[in-house]
């Protein structure tokens, strides 16, 4: 329910076209996960972990860059929440990371990158 929630509001807050992949839900593997990024060609992926699913979405976002280092990779959940600055320093792939609930600030994030 969180990435429908982080999903629709940043169909609220403007024209992003959005893809939701649940890559933990439909069992992708790393390489099925980079196919539906390099498939949807995004500027911005955002990632959701727990502490114990930190380094599987670092391992991600790794293969998400290796697709294009332009696209930003941001994190939330958790881990980040609890641990900005040190997930940011531990794992490099993390361009940036929201604190707290997304549903107000990465769509503003994402404006402003836009922007």
């Amino acid at each position: 329910l969180g990435l429908a929630s982080l999903a629709a509001s940043l169909r609220a807050a403007g024209d992003a076209r959005i893809d939701i992949v649940d890559a933990k839900f439909e069992r992708l593997s790393y390489d099925a996960v980079a196919d539906r990024v390099r498939a949807f060609a995004p500027d911005v992926v955002g990632l959701t972990a727990f502490t114990n699913e930190i380094k599987p979405a670092a391992a991600v976002a790794t293969a998400v860059k290796a697709i294009s280092k332009s696209i930003v990779t941001v994190i939330g959940g958790v881990h980040a929440s609890v641990l900005p600055e040190r997930t940011l320093a531990e794992f490099p792939s993390f361009d940036l990371a929201v604190v707290g609930e997304g549903d107000e600030s990465f769509p503003r994030l994402v404006a402003k990158l836009a922007g």
